[in-house]
């Protein structure tokens, strides 16, 4: 008989999640792979093969007893192989192209009880030219997981590419495990975190009310859009060396011009957003593909009209005293604090930020080196959700958002308005944050102007 898993804390919430809009792209984790080199599609089939029978979690589906009870069920190794679309008979711009076809799989719904739920694409642009495509349902995998089924693939390709494929041992950790450990934490050992999260959110808003182009639906729909920017190369090396002098991180700094920037619009100074972590406090689930992420509620306070660099060390202090009680599932402390009755919107905070640094920096597939580029699949979690990513030589970020609310336009604005305020911010953290960048503030969706702190 096959062994049934009790599903984590996160896994649960999405599977409810799930029945109320089955077989949607909503939580598909798509990311595409720019691999520029000679590329052997049948290597990528071995690489996957191998990467799928070392995680369980790449072959597991989620089945519900006769009582109607989630589980986790693995499945047995079977052959697997990817997908694969050859363009270059086509005409036109083949890369646009490319990433049409991309964006078409990455919203290709998966079912929850029907394996695979992990799916790879090599779409064929030139000789040396491909786009891979990995799509992963998020109830079995997150971000972290992604640069490591990425490492994963490139190592067993460039074995394979090499003539020297070996096969390896299963992975030392299987995500039955991060579940298992999970809800054996609940209890005495969760009820001082617990503590701290009530008196931290103590009087925090659960709304933020920013001015959108259209009334809220009264049942959050999960449609997005994805803006795309460049971090200006000026605005990341200040936010590098305002951070060193400041005892903070970049993130810390970001997180502070986001807040700043929302405040602005909503007239809102204490504000609560949300800050994805990995959540893998043992060294033993640091290599495990599936949904160990957590959701941190990270408040931060504008009141009293902070200096930039005052800001920014109350948001460290924030966000140094959440990683100290991160254990907590973030489902968990919305039932905890009976926060998520509002089917309109994202419980306990309606924006996130999250640095990008889990992908690896110099991925090659054999002879081919690889490029990331973020997909949309034109869905949205929450209002608005912020991405940076500091590496390399191309700084950049993204916001993903809900399309419902929110006309392009207006996130542009609001994007063109934290990145100055980020920028005035690191060149002068002696101001008042609520007096940078009052220039540029602009308001293009109906609601009041921008406002000041009390």
């Amino acid at each position: 008989m096959t062994e049934r898993v009790p599903l984590s804390y996160p896994q649960h919430r999405l599977w409810l999640m799930e029945r109320l809009r089955p077989q949607a792209p909503t939580f598909n984790v798509p990311l595409g792979v720019w691999l520029e080199g000679p590329f052997d599609v049948r290597g990528l089939g071995y690489a996957l093969q191998e990467t799928v029978r070392r995680h369980e979690s790449l072959r597991t589906v989620i089945e519900s007893d006769g009582g109607g009870e989630p589980a986790q069920v693995v499945q047995p190794p079977v052959p697997t192989e990817p997908d694969v679309l050859d363009l270059r008979g086509s005409s036109g711009d083949l890369d646009a192209l490319a990433l049409r076809h991309a964006t078409e799989y990455a919203r290709r719904p998966f079912r929850l009880d029907a394996p695979p739920l992990l799916r790879v694409l090599a779409v064929r642009v030139a000789d040396d030219r491909h786009l891979l495509v990995i799509v992963a349902h998020h109830i079995v995998s997150d971000g972290w997981s992604t640069g490591l089924l990425v490492a994963e693939l490139a190592r067993h390709y460039t074995a394979h590419h090499s003539g020297t494929p070996e096969p390896q041992p299963s992975a030392p950790a299987q995500y039955r495990d991060f579940a298992t450990w999970q809800r054996a934490l609940v209890g005495t050992e969760l009820a001082g975190q617990l503590a701290f999260w009530r008196r931290y959110l103590d009087g925090a808003p659960r709304e933020l009310e920013l001015p959108t182009d259209r009334p809220r639906p009264p049942v959050q729909g999960f449609r997005g859009r994805l803006h795309r920017f460049a971090l200006p190369t000026e605005v990341a090396r200040g936010a590098r060396h305002t951070a060193s002098a400041l005892g903070a991180t970049p993130h810390m700094l970001a997180l502070t011009a986001f807040a700043g920037t929302l405040a602005r619009y909503s007239g809102v100074f204490d504000l609560v957003i949300g800050t994805p972590v990995a959540n893998r406090p043992h060294p033993d689930f640091e290599e495990l593909i599936g949904y160990c992420g957590n959701l941190l509620a990270t408040r931060v306070d504008l009141t009293g009209a902070p200096t930039f660099a005052e800001a920014v060390l109350r948001t460290r202090r924030s966000v140094l005293s959440t990683l100290e009680h991160q254990d907590v599932p973030f489902e968990l402390l919305v039932e905890e604090l009976g926060a998520g009755r509002d089917p309109s919107r994202h419980p306990l905070f309606q924006c996130l930020m999250v640095t990008q640094d889990f992908l690896p920096r110099s991925a090659v597939f054999g002879a081919a080196r690889a490029r990331y580029v973020e997909l949309d699949n034109e869905t949205s979690k929450a209002d608005l959700y912020l991405t940076l990513d500091w590496h390399g030589g191309h700084p950049h970020g993204s916001v993903q958002y809900d399309s419902d609310l929110f006309d392009p336009v207006t996130v542009a604005a609001v994007t063109e308005q934290f990145l100055a305020v980020l920028g005035e911010g690191c060149r002068e953290p002696g101001r008042r944050l609520a007096h940078l960048a009052t220039a540029r503030s602009s308001v293009h969706a109906e609601g009041p102007p921008p406002a000041s702190p009390p």
